[in-house]
């Protein structure tokens, strides 16, 4: 698996691939705070340590907003205070379409 570094969200908004997004942060239980500023405890052995985390807040309860105009998608964490933790935004490439495809 390949890991597209420059995709941030904010100033490379085209995913090279398949952008898939994992969020879970309105469960009963935090995990520990302690996840959220040391990324060395993101990764596990069991899984060859594969880096696919590029952020976890783990000190509160959030929700996720997505937001769809045309060809552009914005995501927006806000946490249980209605502030924003994150956003991160893509824009879908455009195909080429060739006649009798």
């Amino acid at each position: 698996m390949t890991i597209d570094r420059a995709f941030d969200g904010v100033a490379n908004t085209r995913p090279d691939g398949i952008l898939y997004i994992v969020t879970g942060a309105g469960g009963r239980h935090l995990y520990d705070t302690g996840f959220t500023d040391n990324p060395s405890r993101w990764t596990h052995a069991d899984d060859g340590h594969v880096d696919y985390v590029a952020k976890m807040v783990t000190d509160r309860h959030s929700l996720s907003v997505f937001d769809i105009d045309g060809a552009r998608l914005t995501m927006t964490q806000i946490d249980e205070s209605g502030r924003e933790i994150d956003r991160i935004a893509s824009r879908r490439r455009r195909r080429e379409c060739r006649v009798g495809e």
